[in-house]
């Protein structure tokens, strides 16, 4: 099927199942998402920046960003030492 012509059967979904539709997307999106980092991770593509943010952090040049409704902060931008991989989820 190409793309065109999932483009086509999405514009005939009712709102109810464009809806359903639209929340898998982001779902499956997120989790892309956390295989990317868990496999950056792992291969050791974010260890430069972890380290830089530690060094921040325990200079303490680190600041907490203000809160907004409906906001959970990144807590990954800020936790790294050694329990990197097991706060991602990723294999040891």
């Amino acid at each position: 099927m190409s793309v065109k012509e999932i483009e086509t059967a999405i514009m005939n979904l009712s709102v109810k199942e464009l809806s359903e539709l639209t929340a898998w997307l982001i779902e499956y999106r997120q989790q892309i998402w956390d295989r990317q980092i868990e496999d950056d991770l792992e291969d050791g593509l974010l260890d430069a920046l972890l380290d830089e943010v530690d060094a921040e952090y325990e200079a303490g040049l680190a600041k907490a960003k203000p809160k907004k409704p409906g906001f959970l902060p990144n807590l990954w931008a800020v936790t790294r030492l050694s329990e990197k991989t097991r706060f991602l989820g990723a294999r040891a």
